[in-house]
């Protein structure tokens, strides 16, 4: 920006800042010289630079924010713009504002977890907390940390905790109650109603504009009743969300917390957008990406680029729910909710209420040796001395232990039972086909089914069965696996119309083909490892290990 003022003329808003910024640092100004005199951009630049270095040392004389910085590029780019400097201002001038409106001076935003029964069991460790986040705000500015979630929200009452804690320790937050039972998603639109209507909470509200974010949890949900019903479930509470925000005159931002697998909610994110209810559109997307996902969709330029387009170009269209169609069909709402039910008891039979399932499940999955990794933000089990097993066991292990031995059963089992009874007839198969073809929704539903369904190998899995103890019935447990998993792939083919699962996708179909062979003899090693490791062999520790991170990275998936 070496522009002359002999040739263009320049804002005196911009020539007052550079007086007033070599008043205050003279010593800057007398390393600048004269030489640039007539040169104002370049002159303020250069000071700007040294502001910088200063900010990066923590000197009092830096930026306090970097809306303070964003202002001194505003004003060049005014100043740009006023004496026909339009092309400087729209290059990397525009490039450099942008980055500092994205990312600040913090770069990654942080947003805080905090379980809902800790705000009254650990109240001054929440409180501390919170502190922690003011320091962050006083530091960097709000929008480094701004967002307190609430796990495990099951009323208003955490909400409203929440927020009177925030204000004792003088923060404006972004109080977000997460929803991830099936029981609790069906409370949530009333729950926000009740928290929409609280004078409490419309301070809330107000300080932030009326802008309100609320989480629905994939991956609970889908542990606590199966796939089908937890989709279902969130979709609906999407939709009663959506219907109290527009009564109470909320700008609603759904937030998305998905995991990498589909048992988890995963999927291509394209139709995840597009599967949404219709009515939420405001051109906002908030979602979770899982750590394992990172690196084969953002870990090279042209794939980030790609799956960003993606992202972006799906929630844009769903701004137009009539063209897209994603409104529910009034029958395939009462299809669905039928079918949620009974894939949900399915499931809930099976899992829940099952006495051997437990043992099953911990010996026929490598669930107990995960901890041996040493990874996880969040330990396997939730901290609950009373709890049931499964009822403390986080869904990401829930996840992950049955990719390992490749069933995948939290990602299917039930659906078969829910979606059967329809396939079964004339005018129900003909109506699962339409909804197939015209329903992103479902569309979405079934095209994941396809794929775990055709990732799930009971060839694979049936070799885990020797480690099951006689009286945890691993026979008639793998039974009811092999008989769920077989009337799954039969509605999903009738469905689809094909003879074999992903016979529209040949490329995928191959692929998995062809990763299966190098995966299938780690599978074989770790049944091995396990019975030594179970048996008290120290030296099948770590290879036992590899073999959990060998198949992950094989299947490119965890939990």
């Amino acid at each position: 920006l070496g522009v002359s003022r002999a040739l263009v003329a320049v804002d005196d808003a911009l020539l007052a800042s550079i007086a007033d910024d070599e008043r205050r640092f003279p010593d800057v100004a007398v390393e600048i010289g004269a030489s640039s005199d007539d040169e104002p951009y370049r002159r303020k630049l250069w000071l700007m630079h040294r502001r910088l270095d200063r900010t990066i040392a923590a000197d009092a004389d830096g930026y306090a924010h970097a809306a303070e910085f964003e202002a001194d590029l505003a004003l060049l780019d005014r100043s740009l713009r006023a004496h026909k400097g339009e092309r400087i201002a729209n290059g990397r001038l525009a490039a450099l504002r942008r980055r500092v409106e994205l990312f600040g001076f913090h770069v990654t935003k942080v947003d805080v977890r905090v379980h809902t029964r800790d705000l009254a069991e650990q109240r001054p460790r929440v409180v501390e907390t919170l502190q922690v986040v003011a320091d962050l705000q006083r530091q960097h500015g709000p929008a480094v940390c701004d967002t307190l979630i609430l796990s495990g929200t099951t009323g208003p009452e955490p909400v409203l905790l929440a927020a009177t804690l925030a204000r004792e320790v003088g923060l404006v937050l972004s109080i977000v109650p997460l929803f991830e039972s099936i029981d609790d998603l069906q409370r949530a639109g009333p729950i926000v109603e009740a928290l929409a209507s609280s004078p409490e909470f419309a301070t809330v509200l107000e300080a932030r504009d009326r802008r309100m974010e609320v989480m629905v949890g994939y991956s609970d949900s889908a542990k606590d009743g199966g796939y089908l019903a937890a989709q279902w479930a969130i979709y609906e509470a999407q939709e009663a969300l959506a219907d109290v925000a527009a009564r109470h005159r909320i700008d609603l931002t759904i937030f998305h917390g998905r995991g990498g697998s589909a048992g988890r909610g995963g999927g291509p994110t394209h139709a995840a957008i597009l599967a949404q209810p219709g009515g939420q559109g405001r051109g906002r997307l908030k979602l979770t990406e899982q750590g394992e996902t990172i690196s084969f969709k953002y870990g090279l330029p042209g794939l980030a680029y790609r799956n960003l387009e993606a992202a972006l170009s799906a929630t844009l269209l769903s701004t137009f729910p009539d063209v897209v169609g994603s409104s529910a069909p009034p029958f395939g709402r009462d299809l669905m909710t039928d079918a949620g039910r009974v894939a949900e008891r399915t499931f809930r039979g099976f899992v829940w209420h099952n006495p051997a399932f437990v043992r099953f499940f911990r010996s026929f999955t490598p669930v107990d040796e995960l901890a041996l990794l040493e990874i996880g933000s969040r330990p396997a089990r939730r901290p609950a001395e009373d709890a049931e097993y499964l009822q403390s066991l986080r869904a990401i292990p829930w996840v992950f232990a049955w990719t390992q031995n490749r069933c995948l059963l939290p990602a299917w089992f039930g659906c078969g039972s829910g979606l059967a009874p329809l396939a079964d007839t004339a005018d129900g198969l003909a109506a699962l086909r339409r909804l197939y073809r015209e329903w992103p929704f479902f569309r979405s539903i079934v095209e994941n089914l396809e794929m775990t369904l055709a990732k799930t190998s009971l060839d694979i899995a049936r070799t885990y069965l020797p480690l099951v103890p006689a009286d945890a019935d691993p026979h008639g447990h793998f039974a009811q696996i092999e008989e769920e998993h077989a009337r799954t792939t039969d509605v999903v083919l009738r469905i689809v119309e094909v003879e074999t699962l992903l016979d529209r996708h040949p490329v995928v179909q191959r692929t998995i083909r062809l990763r299966n062979p190098y995966v299938n003899p780690i599978n074989a090693m770790q049944v091995a490892l396990l019975e030594r490791h179970r048996a008290g062999e120290v030296d099948a520790t770590r290879p036992l290990v590899r073999t959990i991170a060998g198949i992950s990275a094989g299947l490119r998936n965890s939990g």
